[in-house]
């Protein structure tokens, strides 16, 4: 119980850090004549800095390789969240198979890390924007599939690129983004599989 509270809180402390840095990245874009652009660059290196020993924290809460959950569930659940948050309207494409295995790493954990992967295919879309997700099972890891267009590819975006990848093999799996010229994000996570009794 003690383990999911700490969780929550450092959950909420990256998602309030990650706003931050959205709230300045956009001021740093749409810069008037009363802004200091030195303060502001100060102020998103401050937290990025703070956002990546958030991170960690987060990494290191969550070892327990006794843990699993069900994948299926947490993606349904955090797409739905993302596109209630979205201001305008989007085309939602999703397939998730109904026997999706189990994903070694706590529930927490990994709706932590589809949200944050979901945000940043999604920050800056337009209406009409599509976003497909697509899962499925390979031998040893459960893949996931994010792809939508993104109106606005900046380094900052790319900072957030890395740092969710860092986030994702600090809990045993990998990821991939891919920004194209055109806008298109795609992000690819592979997540750890948990091994049930009785597999060979």
């Amino acid at each position: 119980m003690a383990r999911d509270g700490e969780l929550e809180r450092l959950t909420a402390m990256l998602g309030e850090c990650l706003g931050r840095i959205d709230e300045g990245a956009f001021r740093l874009q749409q810069l008037g004549d009363t802004d200091d652009p030195a303060s502001l660059e100060q102020l998103l290196e401050q937290e990025t800095a703070s956002l990546q020993n958030t991170v960690e924290d987060l990494v290191a809460s969550v070892t327990d390789d006794d843990e699993v959950c069900d994948a299926r569930a947490v993606l349904e659940s955090a797409i739905g969240e993302r596109v209630a948050e979205i201001p305008v309207p989007i085309v939602v494409r999703t397939h998730i198979p109904d026997d999706l295995p189990l994903v070694r790493c706590a529930a927490t954990e990994l709706l932590c890390v589809v949200r944050r992967a979901l945000k940043l295919a999604t920050g800056s879309v337009l209406p009409g924007d599509e976003l497909a997700l697509r899962a499925r099972s390979d031998a040893e890891a459960i893949v996931v599939d994010l792809g939508c267009h993104c109106a606005n590819c900046d380094l900052h975006m790319q900072q957030r690129a890395t740092t969710l990848c860092e986030f994702v093999a600090g809990v045993g799996g990998h990821c991939l983004v891919d920004m194209d010229d055109d806008g298109q994000v795609r992000i690819t996570m592979e997540l750890p599989k948990a091994t049930v009794c009785g597999d060979s």
